[in-house]
């Protein structure tokens, strides 16, 4: 219908088309569409492509109540699609005490005082106690005992909160609020991390941080509500059109479905909605249920589910799954391989079960073996279905991947969905990582390219606010594989660097795929969503210095300006 609807309004040469609301001129447009990679004009109507094509053939759709842009010859793109974050959070998050990821290897618990002692206190309406609540700690090769806590704060309870979100450190106040005590069952894999006494040491990882969950205060729903509608312009402002929400329950899903219902879900969302496959958990009747009840609205897709694999790489939490051992280094750090998450058998027949139900599949894995096991349950699901298996699979973060497991990305149709902003030589790779995987398996962390020459579907992620949200910040990492605040230092595993055109197709059409709407967004033709993007200049054979410092002029979601002035 596309291409007949493009081909009836290129043809139309006897009669003035209806104006159209808004034009854009003088365009280096890349559709990211095969039937017309370029163009030069756009032609918007009701919220929809109706004309692309060079500026002549869009001058007709010019009426006396069309908006004019004129791109000045800069590139203009389909609007960025982010497949991992969580906007619901992360709103949330904006106006707490925060470290803002500071740090390095060489972090000490003194250091943190100043601004822990800024902290306005949060108080639990519940109980009245008064929380210091610090968010966006940077993990890596952090250390610290509730004792250590103690000696900043004492007399209330203190919670520190890791930047990628599987780690918590708590002072003994906040233990104690919570009933955390040598006593309390000890989740799976180890983590809730106990000294040689058998006492909490305050740190709790992945899992483990339920036990806080109904203790520490969280912010309420009409303050939620506020956060992701302030949040919105931000997003856009860096391009951003349409996103996935990578880790859902039911209290995010009512902040979108409220901001939908009224009207301001600018954006399209996609909810990866939290799933168990551990064997016990018989995870499907509430996520059918969740999809019955808030599907259907503008923006919205409950289509998706998401499994956490393993945890992470970096020391001292190195919670991600391997296939080969971790290596202690200077008497620190684990020596085994650490373990899954998931019952494997359970995570097949999951994964086989969602497929045949009509849901797509997303998992969390970081580490090489967890990689494995996403593939394996996705086999079983394309084997145990054939030609019926619908499902999009795909995996995210992806740090470590075994060369035998490359190839399967493409046979198996998985979408990889990488974080490349975290490509980069920083104190979580150079500090956490490296020093403990040795120089063999550190050369291929985040293997873009090797997936990318087996045939793999490259998306782009940011898993803000573990890192920035800006798609053109991690394309330039992609590029270059360099710490954008040290251009001097050694890239990261530079043979694994991918070119500009791979980085726009993952952040566009290839993200539009996995999430199973580019029959509306993803590329720029007509009849599609007008979701666009115009930047301040023309990227075309652009480094990634020059990719830096590019900014987004204008946003359009659905023919409306949300972004620029």
């Amino acid at each position: 219908m596309l291409a007949i609807l493009a081909g009836w309004l290129g043809g139309c040469s006897e009669a003035e088309p209806p104006p159209a609301s808004l034009v854009i001129l003088n365009g280096h447009v890349q559709t990211m569409a095969a039937a017309m990679p370029t163009a030069s004009a756009l032609a918007i109507r009701d919220g929809r492509i109706v004309m692309v094509g060079s500026d002549e053939q869009v001058r007709p759709f010019i009426g006396a109540g069309t908006k004019v842009f004129d791109a000045a010859g800069a590139t203009v793109l389909p609007g960025f699609i982010d497949t991992h974050m969580h906007p619901v959070t992360s709103s949330a998050e904006l106006d707490d005490c925060s470290f803002g990821d500071d740090g390095d290897e060489e972090m000490k618990v003194a250091g943190l005082a100043p601004v822990i002692n800024r902290c306005a206190p949060t108080r639990d309406p519940r109980t009245g106690i008064d929380w210091i609540l610090v968010n966006n700690l940077n993990p890596a090769s952090f250390e610290a005992t509730r004792e250590d806590l103690d000696k900043i704060e004492s007399a209330r309870p203190l919670v520190l909160s890791a930047t990628d979100g599987h780690s918590l450190w708590l002072n003994s106040r906040a233990l104690a609020v919570c009933g955390i005590t040598r006593d309390t069952p000890r989740p799976e894999h180890e983590q809730l991390v106990v000294d040689g006494d058998g006492e909490p040491t305050g740190h709790l990882v992945d899992g483990a941080q339920r036990l806080t969950h109904g203790c520490i205060p969280e912010e309420t729903f009409e303050t939620k509500v506020l956060a992701l509608r302030n949040a919105l312009p931000l997003l856009h402002a860096a391009g951003l059109t349409s996103v996935m929400d990578a880790s859902v329950a039911e209290p995010e899903l009512k902040v979108l479905a409220q901001l939908a219902r009224n009207g301001e879900l600018s954006m399209d969302v996609t909810t990866a909605l939290e799933a168990e496959a551990d064997g016990k958990t018989d995870s499907l009747p509430q996520l059918e249920d969740w999809r019955k009840r808030y599907s259907g609205l503008a923006h919205l897709h409950v289509n998706t589910v998401k499994v956490f694999v393993d945890g992470v790489a970096e020391y001292p939490t190195q919670s991600a799954a391997l296939l080969q051992p971790y290596r202690p280094y200077n008497g620190k750090g684990r020596s085994d391989a650490a373990d899954i998450h998931v019952d494997p058998a359970a995570f097949g027949r999951l994964a086989t079960e969602l497929d045949r139900r009509g849901f797509n599949l997303h998992t969390h894995a970081i580490g090489d073996r967890a990689v494995r096991v996403s593939l394996d349950a996705f086999e079983v699901a394309r084997k145990a279905l054939g030609s019926k298996s619908r499902a999009h699979f795909s995996i995210s973060h992806l740090q470590f991947i075994d060369r035998a497991d490359w190839a399967r990305f493409a046979a198996l149709d998985v979408f990889a969905s990488f974080q490349l902003f975290w490509a980069q030589p920083d104190s979580y790779a150079v500090g956490a990582v490296q020093p403990y995987f040795g120089p063999e398996r550190s050369g291929l962390m985040y293997p873009a390219k090797g997936l990318l020459d087996n045939g793999a579907t490259l998306v782009g992620g940011s898993d803000w606010n573990v890192s920035t949200y800006a798609p053109l910040e991690a394309i330039a990492v992609a590029m270059d594989r360099r710490d954008p605040e040290h251009l001097e230092h050694e890239p990261l595993a530079i043979d694994q660097a991918v070119s500009l055109e791979v980085m726009l197709r993952a952040y566009t059409v290839n993200a539009a795929r996995m999430l199973g709407i580019d029959g509306e967004t993803g590329t720029l033709e007509a009849g599609k969503q007008a979701d666009i993007v115009v930047l301040d200049r023309n990227l075309d054979q652009a480094d990634a210095r020059t990719v830096r410092a590019t900014r987004v002029r204008y946003t359009f979601s659905d023919g409306l300006q949300v972004a620029g002035k």
